[in-house]
């Protein structure tokens, strides 16, 4: 227990020591690893499947598909507009919240830096924690995604 307080300290002395705009390069830095990761992966398979034989005349194998490297799309702001809530949240949840391997702190940090006006001004009461983030998701849920 004493070591989950440590890092729970140091996690929130880096948070102290950087930026939204850090956190945010960061993130979008992580995305940009995963695609060149699944690049890498979709060569050694394909490397594999030739090597094993697989692309014999009865079962050839697949031809390599061509990789389009494309710009990044960076996450619209939100203010409160109900009207805009289900486009802004099929994009963020897409984008953010359902990366099983971002942290929860860092997935906070990034919907505080995207939220504006009284959407903002409806979480400012929670402090940046992991433990406040699945909180501030139903809160928000609940105030703008209120089906109508």
């Amino acid at each position: 227990m004493k070591q989950m307080k440590t890092v729970q300290n140091l996690k929130e002395k880096i948070l102290a020591l950087t930026t939204e705009e850090d956190r945010m390069n960061e993130v979008e830095e992580q995305a940009e690893y995963e695609v060149v990761i699944g690049e890498h992966w979709y060569k050694l398979i394909n490397a594999i499947t030739a090597i094993s034989g697989y692309g014999s005349p009865g079962n050839p194998p697949t031809t390599p598909k061509t990789h389009i490297r494309l710009p990044k799309l960076g996450l619209p702001h939100y203010n409160g507009d109900v009207l805009e809530w289900n486009s802004f949240w099929e994009l963020y949840n897409v984008s953010v919240h359902q990366q099983g391997d971002l942290e929860l702190i860092w997935k906070f940090s990034y919907l505080q830096s995207i939220l504006t006006g009284v959407a903002l001004k409806l979480i400012s009461g929670f402090k940046l924690e992991a433990a406040n983030y699945s909180q501030v998701i139903s809160l928000l849920q609940a105030t703008y995604g209120k089906k109508g």
